[in-house]
C-alpha cells in the first residue's frame, strides 16, 4: 500500500494521467486479489493456467470461454477423474478470472445440469487425511528426543504439540510469530492474526492449556524451542538446516505435512494417511471422544461449517455413541 502511494505522489496529475490511471487499476486488481486467501489464490492461477493450456491444446479461446468450452472441459475432467469438488474447485477458478477480466462465464443451465452429473457420479465425499490420536501424539513427541540435531527435536515438539492443541490448519502455525505468542499461568495464548475463514483480518486469541504432563506441556515445549533457538521476534517456526542451524526462513505449508510424517513413521505407522492437517482434525476427534461438546470444540477450531466439524465428531465417537453396543454380543 505504501508503494502504491508513493508512485501516486511522483507523478503530477497533469502530465501523467495514464500512468496514474494504471496504477490505480493495478492496485485495484491487488485488492481483488486479497479478497481470497492465499492459498485459494494460488490453487486458482494453478486452475487457469491449467484451462489456458487445455483451450491451446483444444482451439478453444479461454478468455472469454464459450459454452462448449466449458461443457467439453468439465467432461475431460471427469474423463481424466478429478474429484467432483476439485472440479467445482477449478470452474469457480475460471469464474474469477472472467469476473476480474469483466467478462462473463457462461453457466447456463446445461452447465449446471453437466456439474450436478459430476456429483452423482463421482460423488462429493471428501478423502480427508487421518486424524492423529493423543496415544500417536504422545508417542511422536517422544520420538523427537531420538533425533539427533537438537534444534530440529526441540522445534518439532513445539510444533507438533501447539499445532495440535491449537487446532491450527498448516497455514496458521507457519504464520505464527513470537509476538503472537504469550505466556499466562493458564497456558500460550496465541494471536491469530489471520486464518483461512477471518479474511478480514480480524484475529482470534487461542488458549492452549497447561497440560498436567510435562512432557506434552505446550508452555514447556514453546520456552525450550525459544531458548534453544534465541529466536527473538519474526516466525516462531523456522527452518533447520542438516548442519543444525537456523535459516531465519519461515516454514512452508509442506514443511508442517513433513514434521508429521516423519514422526509418524519413527512410531510405527504408516505414514500416507496422515499430513498436517491431521493435526488439527485429531484434536476435533479426541476432543468429541473426551466427551467435549461442539460449542467448545468449534471455539477452539474456528470452524464456521459445522458439517464439516461433526463429519470429525462422528469419526471420533464411531464407537462411543455406538447403538451396537447395547446389543450384548
Amino acid at each position: 500500500m505504501k508503494r502504491v502511494r508513493a508512485e501516486l505522489q511522483e507523478d503530477k496529475p497533469n502530465d501523467a494521467l495514464e500512468a496514474r490511471k494504471e496504477i490505480l487499476i493495478k492496485n485495484g486488481k491487488r485488492l481483488i486479489g486479497l479478497s481470497h486467501s492465499s492459498n485459494t489464490n494460488s490453487a486458482y492461477r494453478s486452475d487457469w493456467a491449467q484451462f489456458e493450456k487445455w483451450c491451446a491444446q483444444h482451439h478453444y479461446t479461454s478468455l472469454p470461454a464459450s459454452e462448449e468450452c466449458i461443457g467439453s472441459y468439465i467432461s475431460d475432467l471427469v474423463l481424466q477423474d478429478y474429484k467432483a469438488n476439485t472440479i467445482k474447485r477449478k470452474i469457480n477458478a475460471l469464474q474469477f478470472a472472467h469476473q476480474v477480466a469483466e467478462k462473463v462465464l457462461p453457466i447456463t443451465h446445461s452447465i449446471q445440469l453437466m456439474l450436478a452429473g459430476t456429483r452423482k457420479e463421482l460423488g462429493t465425499k471428501q478423502q480427508g487425511k487421518a486424524p492423529l490420536t493423543i496415544k500417536m501424539l504422545k508417542q511422536m513427541v517422544e520420538a523427537t528426543n531420538t533425533i539427533d540435531n537438537r534444534l530440529k527435536s526441540c522445534r518439532d515438539k513445539a510444533l507438533l504439540l501447539i499445532g495440535f492443541l491449537g487446532a491450527f490448519r498448516r497455514s496458521e502455525i507457519v504464520s505464527i510469530d513470537v509476538e503472537d505468542i504469550k505466556i499466562e499461568p493458564e497456558g500460550l495464548v496465541v494471536n491469530l492474526r489471520r486464518s483461512k475463514t477471518d479474511q478480514e483480518g480480524e484475529s482470534a486469541l487461542i488458549g492452549l492449556p497447561k497440560s498436567r504432563d510435562e512432557r506434552t506441556c505446550p508452555i514447556i515445549a514453546f520456552k525450550n524451542w525459544i531458548e534453544l533457538s534465541q529466536i527473538k521476534s519474526g516466525p516462531v517456526f523456522q527452518s533447520v538446516n542438516r548442519h543444525g542451524n537456523l535459516t531465519g526462513k519461515r516454514l512452508s505449508d509442506r514443511a508442517i505435512a513433513n514434521v508429521v510424517k516423519e514422526y509418524v513413521e519413527l512410531c510405527g505407522y504408516d505414514s500416507v494417511n496422515f499430513s498436517g492437517h491431521s493435526l488439527r482434525a485429531g484434536f476435533v476427534t479426541e476432543a468429541a471422544r473426551a466427551g467435549a461438546n461442539e460449542r467448545s470444540i468449534a471455539n477452539q477450531s474456528r470452524h464456521k461449517s459445522m458439517k464439516t466439524l461433526r463429519r470429525y465428531i462422528r469419526m471420533g465417537n464411531v464407537f462411543t455413541e455406538n447403538a451396537a453396543n447395547d446389543l450384548g454380543l
